[in-house]
């Protein structure tokens, strides 16, 4: 602010400022408070288009999980939440409520996840793999659960003992995250070949066909979020000065 003060002094006794330079004054002392600001609170800043674990699993935990709950409430006081209300629960019956709060649950030891009204079907041994099986013989990525990575971490890690055999399953998910992201390294192989012209066949590929990124997990897309953003405006631009 003395900065600037003083440069307005200067500009009202002097005649070889240009009219731009209170407005560059002001450009140079904003951006300086706002690297200062950034640098001093770096370490609870997230990097710039990307989400943390941690943020990526509070995003999965809104989806609905069928639990069966040990203990009973009043049936006309029901649980009211953001999202809405959850009904009573009664003993020995089934109610769907969001993930977090069937986690909650279960730390209290108060319910378990009943797996046979589940409708995340990843989560079973025999499923995941088929969905492994299919992974291998298609170039393409299979549809899945848009969250299963973190739905899979969240329920193996809290309530694993619901299910049979869950060591399997989630060995055979590690092995699908690994192939999916050989194919989505492939896939930005296929972008960077395309944007340089490193290649015939990539010269000829057309810019939709290459910025296609079905049936990949949130997880996927955050992994690759900055790259293919700063891609994308470097293949528009190659492509609109040829």
């Amino acid at each position: 602010l003395t900065l600037l003060s003083r440069h307005r002094t200067e500009q009202a006794s002097s005649t070889f400022l240009l009219p731009s330079a209170q407005y560059d004054v002001r450009r140079i002392i904003v951006t300086y408070i706002v690297r200062m600001s950034s640098k001093k609170y770096e370490h609870v800043l997230s990097p710039p288009g990307c989400f943390t674990a941690e943020e990526m699993q509070f995003l999965a935990e809104d989806i609905p999980t069928s639990i069966v709950s040990n203990f009973s409430t009043e049936k006309d006081k029901p649980l009211r939440l953001i999202q809405g209300e959850v009904p009573g629960f009664v003993a020995a019956f089934s109610r769907s409520v969001p993930m977090w709060l069937c986690l909650s649950l279960k730390r209290q030891g108060k319910c378990r996840v009943n797996k046979d009204e589940l409708k995340l079907n990843f989560m079973d041994s025999k499923v995941s793999s088929l969905i492994l099986r299919r992974e291998k013989l298609i170039k393409l990525p299979t549809r899945i659960n848009f969250y299963f990575a973190e739905v899979s971490e969240l329920i193996f890690r809290g309530a694993r003992e619901d299910f049979d055999d869950w060591h399997v399953a989630y060995d055979t998910l590690l092995q699908l995250a690994a192939i999916r992201q050989q194919k989505l390294r492939a896939k930005l192989k296929q972008m960077y070949d395309a944007q340089h012209n490193l290649r015939e066949e990539a010269r000829q590929t057309k810019a939709d066909a290459v910025l296609l990124f079905n049936y990949y997990s949130a997880s996927e897309l955050n992994l690759v979020r900055r790259f293919v953003q700063q891609g994308a405006r470097g293949f528009h631009r190659t492509r609109t000065r040829s």
